[in-house]
């Protein structure tokens, strides 16, 4: 399957399944629409990635089974515990271990149980005392099957003494609960079997005995298990960091502790929509409505800036976070005394804005390059709605590439504009094939394949096959990059060179079938086969009729080959009664301050043939019109011609379409399929026309010769009796 076929594929999926668009897939991000509130904008990090590095990882051993914590339900807990339970089980030792279970009491179950290894049959007695509230028998059964699940081989160890430490807890003995719960860590730590993830949850359910006297205490050990990697302890660290921001009290002590306060101030970068204004002299009606996303006006965060400002600190951890916090919520001093602490990757982002504020384009060009370098690539902070209501998935090292790539723009840098853009990858793909097809020069765009794009032998990326990742569908950008080039060249007739670039066989096979067809309309042979370049004409209007988005379509708009032509942006407007009524097509508008010097020149001078939606139909109608020239007007593939380039416009392009109807009216002959012109039309038959245009060259010679032959014979005796009379004249002379 050929990769625009996938992307159409994985569109078409994504349409199914969206709960953002209702008739749509998740387009990528344009940054380039309001270039200004792009470059104004500091985009959110995300929580869960933000608490899950505060941390190192406590142990490699210790991964996460999310499963086992409490934000699954009960029942999906004990099918995964049971499908656990049965894997290092063989089929006997299951069905007995199953048959336990279904026991009313312990001792029916550890009597059941005979013939299995201790540690498993009373591992299980315990866990049916547990269920029946029975906590004392429970408790020496687990004790028991500990002291049984000894050596590498132990299958029970972790499972035991995480019980023994959930019966502390539910005993109301805080103290041995969390040493037991520590005692399930050091199992795993020393190699202990923990296919549950007991380990990581043993964190959660430790912090869970700290909640109510300390929530700094229980904080820590959520943090420990969010760097795990666990969602659910990054999700009990986010529900301890809303009840801290809720007391103002609570607020000012987790100032006061180092890794309290990155905490809180990770949820204030992270998650400043949920923090409602409730002090109007801090709300900016006007900074709100140009950039809701950047302004972080609620009195939370002001009242935690402030607090932290009044209290000295001790280390620089976390300041880039800090200066985001400040840059979002328009503290721009702060911010700018906070960026010069630090050199991190978003440290230099914020930079750049700054300098952007202060309109030095050169310096914020510098930082951005600098953040560009220091992000890794595979960085992720989720997925945010950002500057739209589109949920987009955000890749800071992408973000601040396709940044640059706006602001090169705006500099008139156009190549370093694409080359950034470029390097943003697939998400961005709709910027930067605005500056490809719209922006660079031809050369420009030429020489910027050769050297970034010149070979198609690398794969794309596999996540273009996963169902749920749209942005993996515009995977890797360099087919993409080229089948442009190919489609740009074709359209401004640089046919045999635009062949090399396409990277689907059939697309590249009708775009040689209508190169093909083109020299043989615009060649010779003009007098004598006449039928045989209308032939030709209408050959290549078919041709791009049937394949002219994958040959001549633009990327963008008009025709958005895209999306495969399955969606656009046509022009128009509601009326006051919510119907739509289409305008006439325009180009792209350039607007506002950060437009390069001479872009709309170039603009101007990449404009399509057409600027309709699917500019190509209009192009082969414009093909269908040349053929008439080369066949009679009385004939029936005149007719028929004009006929089938009225079908491919009469429904978008009525006016274009009537022109075409005129000219059959004007010049044609009536002919059956005259009352549904455009809609029912027949092959035309050019050998008829061949045979009518003899016709018409014989009857015209009849009749120049009936009308102008005595005039040629008394010109051929006047020109002879002149040869004879100067033959005479040079004789006698």
């Amino acid at each position: 399957m050929n990769y625009r076929n996938r992307l159409a594929i994985g569109l078409s999926a994504a349409l199914l399944a969206s709960a953002v668009f209702a008739c749509g897939p998740d387009f990528p991000n344009e940054l380039l629409e309001n270039r200004a509130r792009t470059l104004a904008y500091l985009p959110e990090g995300a929580f869960h990635v933000e608490v899950a590095r505060l941390l190192p990882t406590p142990d490699a051993r210790f991964v996460p089974n999310e499963a086992q914590d409490d934000w699954g339900s009960e029942t999906e807990q004990r099918d995964e515990r049971a499908a656990t339970e049965g894997r290092d089980l063989d089929a006997g030792e299951h069905q007995r271990v199953v048959a336990m279970r279904q026991s009313t009491n312990a001792a029916h179950a550890y009597a059941i149980g005979l013939g299995l290894p201790e540690d498993i049959r009373h591992y299980v007695a315990g866990a049916v005392a547990w269920e029946q509230g029975q906590l004392a028998i429970a408790y020496e059964h687990f004790k028991r099957s500990l002291a049984e699940n000894t050596g590498a081989d132990a299958r029970r160890a972790s499972w035991a003494q995480y019980m023994l430490a959930r019966i502390a807890a539910r005993e109301g003995d805080v103290d041995a609960a969390a040493l037991a719960f520590t005692k399930v860590r050091d199992l795993v730590a020393a190699g202990g079997r923990d296919p549950l993830g007991l380990a990581v949850a043993s964190y959660g359910a430790e912090a869970a005995l700290h909640a109510d006297a300390d929530s700094t205490a229980s904080l820590n050990l959520y943090l420990q298990q969010a760097a795990t990697g666990s969602v659910s302890g990054a999700n009990s660290v986010l529900i301890v960091t809303r009840r801290a921001f809720a007391d103002a009290e609570t607020l000012t002590a987790w100032v006061a502790e180092p890794l309290a306060r990155r905490v809180a101030v990770a949820y204030a970068f992270s998650r400043a929509g949920e923090l409602a204004t409730d002090d109007s002299a801090l709300f900016d009606e006007e900074a709100y409505r140009s950039d809701p996303y950047r302004i972080g006006t609620a009195s939370a965060i002001a009242r935690l800036l402030d607090a932290i400002e009044a209290v000295p600190q001790s280390n620089s951890a976390g300041v880039d976070r800090l200066a985001a916090v400040a840059y979002r919520a328009g503290r721009f001093d702060l911010a700018q005394r906070l960026v010069v602490q630090d050199a991190s990757p978003l440290s230099a982002w914020v930079r750049a804005k700054l300098a952007l504020r202060k309109g030095d384009r050169d310096a914020a060009a510098t930082a951005y390059a600098e953040a560009a370098a220091g992000f890794p690539r595979d960085e992720s902070w989720g997925g945010q709605y950002g500057l739209t209501s589109e949920w987009e998935p955000l890749q800071p090292q992408c973000q601040v590439h396709a940044e640059l790539g706006t602001l090169n723009l705006a500099r008139g840098d156009y190549v370093a504009a694409m080359e950034s853009l470029f390097a943003a990858g697939g998400e961005y793909w709709m910027d930067a094939q605005y500056v490809a097809d719209r922006v660079l020069t031809l050369d420009e765009l030429r020489t910027f394949v050769a050297t970034h794009a010149a070979s198609t032998s690398a794969d794309l990326v596999d996540a273009a096959e996963a169902v749920d990742d749209e942005a993996a569908h515009y995977g890797n950008v360099v087919p993409l990059l080229r089948d442009l080039l190919a489609r740009r060249l074709m359209r401004s007739g640089a046919y045999d060179e635009a062949l090399q670039y396409f990277s689907d066989e059939a697309a590249g096979a009708a775009a040689q079938q209508y190169a093909l067809a083109i020299r043989r309309a615009q060649g010779g042979g003009f007098w004598f086969d006449r039928v045989g370049r209308a032939e030709a004409w209408y050959q290549a209007a078919m041709i791009l009729r049937n394949a002219g988005m994958e040959i001549l379509g633009t990327e963008g708009p008009p025709d958005f080959n895209i999306w495969g032509g399955s969606y656009g942006r046509d022009p128009g407007h509601y009326d006051a009664e919510w119907n739509w009524i289409p305008e006439p097509p325009t180009d792209l508008k350039l607007e506002g301050d950060w437009i390069g010097a001479d872009e709309a020149q170039r603009l101007a001078a990449s404009t399509p043939a057409h600027l309709s939606r699917f500019h190509y139909r209009q192009v082969a109608a414009d093909h269908m019109m040349q053929a008439a020239n080369f066949v009679p007007a009385r004939s029936q593939a005149f007719a028929a011609m004009l006929c089938v380039g009225t079908g491919w416009l009469i429904d978008r392009e009525p006016e274009a379409a009537r022109v075409m109807y005129r000219r059959y009216v004007a010049q044609g002959a009536l002919v059956p399929f005259g009352a549904r012109f455009g809609h029912d039309c027949p092959t035309p038959e050019f050998e008829s026309a061949r045979t009518r245009l003899a016709f018409e060259r014989v009857r015209a010679a009849k009749n120049a010769t009936r009308r102008y032959g005595p005039y040629a014979v008394v010109a051929l005796v006047l020109l002879g009796g002149i040869g004879v009379w100067r033959r005479r004249r040079r004789t006698t002379g």
